[in-house]
Parts: C-alpha cells; structure tokens; sequence
C-alpha cells in the first residue's frame, strides 16, 4: 500500500511538504488508513469554492 500526499498546484511544488509512505504489512497499512479517516475531520481545512 503506497499513501501520499500528491496537490498538484504551485504552492505545492514551491511551499508544501509533501509526504509519502510505502507498508508492506497489510495490518499496519488498515490501521494507519482507519487513523487517518478519523482525523481527517479535524486536520483537513474546508475551502469555499468558487
């Protein structure tokens, strides 16, 4: 399971850090996956469209 972060956008390529990960263990790959789903609500910043 690969897991990375991938904005394609200009503060992306000259500001963001970016983060990828590779698990071979698929256990660790659940559990990570589970974690994240769960914080996402409150790590992720809404952004009005248009």
């Amino acid at each position: 399971m690969v897991v990375a972060s991938a904005n394609v956008s200009r503060s992306a390529e000259e500001a963001n850090v970016e983060l990828g990960l590779r698990l071979d263990e698929p256990l660790l790959a659940c559990a990570i996956g589970d974690q994240t789903r769960t914080l996402e609500p409150h790590v992720n910043e809404q952004v009005a469209s248009g």
